[in-house]
């Protein structure tokens, strides 16, 4: 091995051909570089981790390309958080929150937990702050799901869910 690379630049350009940054976990992770043929390159840490961001930032403007290597952004774990709290955030109310029958529709009070026998005193109270997390993330998202949340204007707690219609 050489004298270690210093620069971000100089790390950029292994990765640009088609070498791969691996970035541990944590604040503290290790970070590893290795070239094209996956020989181990000598670098500074500070160096690997600010060309994997930029590098990763680049590679994800392309829509569904995986990213080389662990190269993984901020923004691309940001992404996907979002991708899953929008599929799973109804579900949360529907499952946590006590629901009934009204006509052909199911309501939901989301100030009351969906109590089972086997729950306990504190699994209820966890099911409530699920359900309140829910309902604000629904609220703060706006119109950005295919249904939306109905509140019952006189009840502002009992909601149901209403399919968009285009």
């Amino acid at each position: 091995m050489g004298a270690p690379l210093t620069k971000t630049e100089q790390v950029l350009k292994v990765l640009k051909a088609g070498g791969k940054a691996t970035v541990g976990r944590g604040a503290g992770g290790i970070a590893t570089l290795r070239d094209k043929d996956g020989t181990k390159v000598a670098a500074w840490q500070n160096a690997i981790k600010a060309a994997a961001k930029i590098h990763g930032a680049s590679m994800a403007r392309k829509a569904g390309e995986a990213l080389p290597g662990n190269c993984t952004t901020t923004a691309q774990v940001r992404d996907l958080a979002l991708r899953i709290a929008d599929i799973s955030v109804r579900s949360e109310i529907e499952l946590f929150a006590h629901g009934h029958a009204r006509g052909l529709r199911i309501e939901f009070d989301t100030s009351k937990p969906c109590e089972h026998d086997d729950n306990t005193p504190e699994d209820n109270a966890a099911n409530l702050r699920r359900v309140s997390d829910a309902v604000r993330y629904i609220d703060l998202r706006g119109d950005a799901f295919p249904w939306r949340m109905v509140r019952d204007p006189s009840f502002p707690n009992m909601v149901h869910f209403e399919e968009k219609r285009p």
